[in-house]
């Protein structure tokens, strides 16, 4: 993930504590342009790579005593300089020895500094069950150990208890929770632990308000802390018990952003049921992080966590016939078809529906399935689109009884799936964009997820029939209601649109910029269907840019995130995409094997129905077929591409016209050439400039050699706009 951030990114990048060869492997940018700074202890894992080493020695005794000087003051240390130098001598010139010094000092006015030395020799010689460690670390130990004794006792437990929080941060009310005080009760121990130097407030470390009131641990005092819980009388099960009980309230209570900065510690307590099969624990916390409202599932849907919330619910799975089980398998259908699950989420959703079955009519009821109907009408790209329709039809029949607010949201949402399969089908397109803009209309100005979907389907679909207008503007909208709702999921989604609008557009610096972007913010998700999506994206702007090299790097890390995942689909795109590269290129068997390879991976996906892919992947068929002179061949794939994608894909309609016109022309074969190349530019005008670009170029070649009639004027102008483009795509001198 921090690879995918880090590329062609200008940045530095510090790697703290690398502590083997492969953390290194995984974290070091691939690419020329960071500049990479790495703290580590062991010599050895730094030969292994290029690079300058710089070691760093610890504070010699004049910087030292600056250190001990700035932090108890120049008069205390020169009373007792002998004890001062004792001290520096133990520390070793380590800064987080000295700091814990002189925050245990600082925090006890009646402990002189010679007392303090005797304490820390005293402490080191009772660590026989430290003897191997190195003397450094033995040290830090007793520094800790003196540090920990040296505190009021009532603080112990306290100190001990954080240990416990995964984020190595907190927030007062959690500790106050966790250790039964009040909240002014617990400020004020955090503050006695600030003095004492065992830990910071959060502010001084990132100057970030949305941190405000919280502290933070160092890793090894968190250990530290973490070992210290078997030395006070409370159980650690009772320890864990109270936290979990804190961080259920917690995310009952708040969401969004207020989440945000909890969720390590979140997460760090669902993944702690999990682990230990404690069913209770793992539903008290997953429901209020997984509820359901129309078109969205709570926090983690939204926030992109879909990986460990489909782990927890399914770990909640039973044979019991109950409505907690049908709404559980309708939300293991929903995160399995955000991961891309597609022979998973159906069989979830539709068990779901099979569990409400039993149940008599109610508006929850209907609400609940309608919901479900949603869902699996959504697979309209992956299997039947007849059956896709009659899941929406389904859902819109059981509303048509139920009037209130939450059911016309309902019944928009399934208004916009209808449109989606509606387009898709090819069947009427404008009928298509009226329903989903009616939709839209009748959602007033509320501005819930409904109407940010029906916004990006109307993006989506504008774009499709070249409004590109229309397409910025819903996109734009979008973006704003995004931001507003804090959906991180959607405002990745609307930011990848764009950057696709930006590429069709030709605008390429700008795509990108907003594809990286959109990369980002999806390997932030974890999305990684979505962030190989926009690498496919990237390589095929590289491509374009004639950067082949880059385009085959960025489809080498999304072919990687695809196997690593199961995400054939994404696999599929990939290999098309690089096939396009290889044929290019004229390596024609490194082509054939991908698309040998997409013929193997397309049943799997489909179980044998139509596939929306198949138009593109017969595309690339025809044009390697047509490179190699296998013309029959060559116009068997294009012919399939062409009545294939007037259903579903129009730009592959384009690109296949283009291609067959080229193909008829070298057979001399003239009757259609005209025809096919203006249907081919009348589509790419909206889709693909740089396609457009390439076929008007032809075109006006063809018009030259074998169209005597044709304007030289109209010959001309074909040719100075394709230049102009194909500009915009050479590199800046």
């Amino acid at each position: 993930r921090v690879r995918s951030i880090l590329q062609a990114k200008n940045c530095l990048v510090i790697l703290d504590n690398v502590a083997s060869t492969s953390e290194l492997e995984l974290l070091l940018p691939s690419e020329g342009r960071c500049a990479t700074l790495v703290t580590l202890r062991d010599r050895d894992i730094a030969s292994a790579f290029e690079g300058d080493l710089l070691r760093l020695a610890p504070f010699d005794i004049r910087e030292s005593m600056t250190f001990l000087v700035e932090m108890l003051g120049l008069a205390r240390v020169q009373a007792e300089e002998a004890a001062s130098n004792r001290l520096i001598n133990f520390a070793a010139g380590l800064p987080l020895i000295l700091r814990l010094i002189g925050g245990t000092i600082l925090s006890t006015d009646s402990l002189s500094l010679a007392e303090y030395a005797k304490l820390l020799q005293d402490k080191l010689a009772k660590l026989p069950d430290w003897e191997v460690l190195a003397d450094q670390e033995r040290k830090v130990r007793a520094t800790f150990e003196v540090s920990f004794q040296r505190l009021l006792p009532a603080l112990q437990p306290l100190f001990a208890s954080l240990g416990l929080f995964q984020a190595r941060h907190f927030s007062v009310a959690a500790v106050a929770h966790l250790n039964q005080l009040s909240p002014a009760e617990a400020t004020l121990y955090l503050t006695r632990l600030t003095r004492a130097a065992l830990i910071q407030p959060m502010e001084s470390l990132a100057g970030d308000t949305a941190t405000s009131g919280r502290y933070q641990i160092h890793t090894l005092l968190q250990l530290f802390a973490f070992a210290k819980l078997s030395d006070v009388s409370t159980p650690l099960s009772d320890w864990r018990a109270r936290l979990h009980d804190y961080y259920t309230q917690f995310v009952s209570r708040h969401s969004g952003a207020a989440i945000d900065v909890e969720w390590i510690n979140v997460a760090g307590m669902l993944q702690t049921a999990l682990a230990g099969e404690d069913k209770g624990q793992l539903a008290a916390l997953i429901q209020p992080l997984t509820e359901a409202e129309v078109s969205n599932i709570g926090y983690m849907d939204s926030r992109g966590q879909y990986g460990l919330a489909l782990s927890c619910l399914t770990a909640l799975l039973t044979d019991e016939k109950t409505l907690d089980q049908a709404a559980i398998h309708y939300k293991c259908g929903v995160f399995a078809r955000r991961l891309a699950r597609h022979e998973q989420a159906p069989d979830f959703l539709k068990r779901s529906l099979e569990l409400l079955a039993p149940y008599a009519p109610t508006a929850a009821l209907a609400l609940s399935q309608a919901a479900v109907y949603e869902q699996l009408g959504r697979y309209y790209q992956q299997r039947d689109i007849e059956e896709a329709m009659d899941h929406v039809m389904a859902g819109l029949e059981l509303l048509t009884t139920y009037e209130s607010e939450t059911a016309n949201i309902q019944r928009n949402a399934l208004l916009n799936v209808q449109a989606a399969v509606m387009f898709h089908s090819g069947v009427d397109r404008q009928a298509a964009i009226r329903v989903a803009e009616n939709a839209l209309a009748s959602l007033g100005e509320a501005q819930n997820l409904v109407r940010l979907n029906l916004l990006i389907n109307l993006a989506n679909l504008y774009a499709q029939v070249s409004d590109m207008t229309r397409a910025y503007q819903h996109t734009h909208h979008g973006l704003t209601i995004a931001r507003e709702l804090g959906n991180k999921r959607k405002i990745a989604a609307l930011v990848s649109n764009k950057g696709a609008l930006e590429r069709r557009q030709g605008q390429i610096s700008e795509a990108l910029q907003t594809i990286e972007d959109a990369r980002q913010l999806f390997v932030e998700l974890a999305d990684f269907d979505n962030v190989g999506t926009s690498l496919n994206n990237l390589a095929m702007l590289y491509y374009q840019l004639e950067q082949d090299e880059t385009a085959e790097a960025c489809l080498a890390e999304a072919l990687d995130l695809a196997e690593a995942h199961g995400l054939d689909e994404l696999k599929l795109f990939v290999l098309t995409t690089w096939s396009k590269i290889h044929i290019r290129a004229g390596a024609y068997d490194k082509a054939a094997a991908q698309l040998a390879e997409c013929d193997r991976l397309i049943p799997v996906n489909t179980g044998g129905t139509s596939f929306y892919l198949l138009p593109y992947i017969n595309l690339h068929k025809g044009r390697l077929s047509y490179q190699r002179g296998q013309m029959d061949d060559a116009i068997r794939y294009l012919e399939l591409a062409i009545r294939e994608g007037r259903t579903q894909d129009r730009e592959t309609v384009g690109l296949a016209q283009a291609t067959y016109a080229e193909l008829l022309v070298d057979l001399k074969q003239l009757e259609s050439v005209k025809a096919r190349y203006e249907e081919a530019l009348a589509i790419l005008v909206d889709h693909d400039v740089y396609e457009q670009a390439l076929a008007q170029r032809s075109y006006a070649i063809y018009l030259r050699t074998h169209e005597s009639a044709s304007s030289g004027t109209e010959i001309a102008e074909l040719m100075a706009s394709a230049d102009r483009t194909l500009a915009k795509f050479q590199p800046e001198p």
